[in-house]
């Protein structure tokens, strides 16, 4: 009897220690896109150290129409006349005109095409941020902020004059915040660039929709929050190519080109406070987003053929 209370008691301790699936497990990665909680039938995976994300779920959170070619697979999404395409097997990234190198290839998985996150939220101009404590793939950026207009009936009362710009005071807020934000971020620092974080930006874009009083104020912070989103993706960008240890191996005087590249962007974002106008500061966005996508493309090129 004693013999046996023994060998109960070892089989106990050995169950003990077999490793279980439950609530504690690993949790799986989540995709949060500019806030909203994204359910996807094929979860984020990492592959390779490099986190994959669903391609077709996050085009269409974009508002983009999305297209699957079986014969070349290809898929390709399309927004406000842009067009995004990747590839499965294929490292290029296509935004219209320009070619991005991404660091892996797309795959696929379950039927759906994977590639990796930073790659395909750049696409549509956004940019990636991975919260590590709660496995939260962030992505902001990507989704275009709706204007709601309002339709009065007209009534008989006394003419009055309307401004066509956005008001002084929503003009010098997001000016001052975009300045103050550029002042914290020199290359190579993009990590701690305090004013380029999701949860800064969010509080910044937040105050600026609440100073928003009338149509075009409101137009006005929508551009100027696509603008922040893209000088966020440029810089991250930036550091990415700046951080690639092999390039310097292959290309002279490296870290003078990118100090080169990181001025004439920024002359690009400069254009910004020159003017109140909507429709120029969209033209300053895609500016800049294309410069962007070239620089990492021709610093590749550069690499690959030095």
């Amino acid at each position: 009897m004693k013999l046996t209370r023994i060998i109960v008691a070892l089989v106990i301790s050995l169950l003990c220690l077999i490793p279980t699936v439950s609530a504690y497990s690993e949790k799986v990665i989540s995709l949060e896109i500019d806030g909203t909680v994204i359910r996807t039938e094929v979860p984020p995976t990492v592959i390779g150290g490099r986190t994959m994300v669903p391609v077709r779920d996050i085009f269409e959170a974009c508002g983009a129409n999305v297209t699957w070619d079986p014969a070349t697979k290809k898929i390709t999404g399309s927004k406000g006349g842009k067009n995004v395409v990747m590839q499965v097997g294929s490292n290029k990234l296509y935004m219209n005109s320009s070619v991005a190198t991404m660091d892996c290839t797309p795959v696929i998985i379950e039927g759906r095409t994977l590639a990796p996150a930073r790659y395909v939220a750049l696409g549509f101009g956004g940019t990636t941020q991975w919260d590590a404590l709660n496995k939260v793939v962030v992505i902001t950026g990507v989704t275009t902020p709706t204007v709601e207009t309002t339709t009065e009936m007209t009534t008989v009362a006394p003419v009055v004059v309307q401004s066509n710009e956005p008001s002084d005071e929503i003009v010098k807020v997001v000016r001052n915040d975009l300045e103050h934000a550029l002042g914290t971020y020199s290359l190579g620092s993009y990590e701690t660039a305090g004013r380029f974080k999701s949860n800064t930006m969010n509080q910044i874009m937040k105050n600026w929709d609440s100073l928003a009083t009338t149509d075009l104020d409101r137009n006005y912070v929508a551009s100027a929050k696509s603008l922040y989103y893209t000088i966020n993706s440029f810089y991250s960008t930036l550091d990415s190519v700046y951080g690639n240890a092999e390039y310097p191996k292959r290309i002279l005087s490296f870290g003078d080109i990118m100090r080169s590249y990181k001025a004439d962007g920024n002359v690009i974002i400069d254009k910004f406070f020159k003017t109140r106008n909507a429709e120029e500061i969209t033209a300053i966005v895609s500016e800049l987003s294309q410069f962007s996508s070239k620089m990492a493309s021709d610093i590749q090129y550069q690499y690959e053929n030095s």
